[in-house]
């Protein structure tokens, strides 16, 4: 009988053990591309190198991981696409096309602060998407790409009815160039920090000009910084177009990293804050050496 106690006992505190392990342990998303945007899907975990507080770890565990989607897509439409518009529309259609059955997307037009419109609702229904997507046009005013972003996080954010296992992300077709938003990139970023959003961009950052000043920065330049920034920032990713011809098969690039990503799972050494920074990178043995990770705590 004493036997029988004692086992049951050490049962209950091997199983309580394993309980504390898990509510103690992080995760994060984690996001690998190569040099040319492409997602790479093959990774083991002996090919990452994961730091925390510089010091490298060998206590993780990395599994690939398809999820559904709920998305914002936000497609600037103001007078700078003019020209490219076409192609735009085009290759929103072929990215909501590439949407599985429960995925959920809601489309957002954008010029000025005052002319951000979204429509009536998230939706899986793929003609209904693309028949609003033909009512969007270009029209002039002043580039709020700021606040066109910040109101999308949001309404993704706040989106309910929909299970813990959706991807929560916000896609931009955009130059990136802000002029007029009421919104700071200061207060953007501080809102991508505490919510779960990831920011995917196609920045057609080719359509600006590439020259600055005597000591100011091109605004090609300019928006590329904004662009990575922000994406950093929420653990998404940027795509360049480096031709307009390129878009569809971006388009379906951009699905592909929101659809699959990896799960990284870690616990923090005893003796090492959780505030502490974390970097991921390929590891020395790995034959893959121009990666990027892309990730958020």
């Amino acid at each position: 009988m004493h036997k029988i106690l004692i086992s049951v006992l050490w049962l209950a505190l091997i199983c309580s053990f394993g309980f504390a392990q898990e509510a103690s342990q992080n995760s994060i998303n984690l996001i690998v591309t190569d040099k040319e945007n492409n997602f790479v899907g093959d990774m083991k975990k002996e090919e990452i190198a994961l730091f925390i507080d510089g010091k490298e770890q060998s206590n993780f565990l990395i599994d690939k991981q398809t999820s559904p989607l709920i998305y914002v897509l936000a497609v600037d439409s103001s007078g700078s696409m003019r020209s490219i518009f076409g192609d735009i529309l085009n290759s929103a259609k072929i990215m909501v096309s590439q949407n599985n059955q429960n995925d959920l997307t809601l489309l957002m037009r954008f010029i000025s602060s005052d002319k951000i419109q979204v429509a009536d609702k998230f939706s899986s229904d793929e003609k209904y998407l693309h028949s609003n997507l033909n009512l969007f046009a270009v029209e002039g005013g002043q580039t709020a790409v700021i606040d066109a972003i910040f109101k999308s996080v949001q309404t993704v954010a706040e989106q309910e009815g929909v299970g813990e296992d959706y991807r929560r992300s916000v896609v931009v077709v955009s130059d990136g160039e802000d002029r007029d938003s009421l919104n700071t990139q200061e207060q953007l970023i501080k809102l991508l920090q505490k919510e779960k959003v990831q920011i995917f961009f196609v920045g057609l950052i080719n359509e600006l000009d590439k020259e600055g000043g005597f000591i100011s920065k091109s605004p090609r330049e300019k928006s590329k910084k904004f662009i990575q920034k922000i994406t950093e920032a929420s653990g998404g990713a940027a795509i360049y177009p480096k031709k307009i011809e390129q878009l569809p098969e971006i388009a379906k690039q951009i699905i592909s990293l929101l659809h699959t990503q990896y799960i990284l799972k870690f616990q923090f050494p005893d003796n090492i804050k959780k505030s502490a920074k974390i970097e991921i990178r390929s590891a020395k043995s790995s034959k893959r050496k121009n990666l990027d990770f892309h990730f958020r705590r």
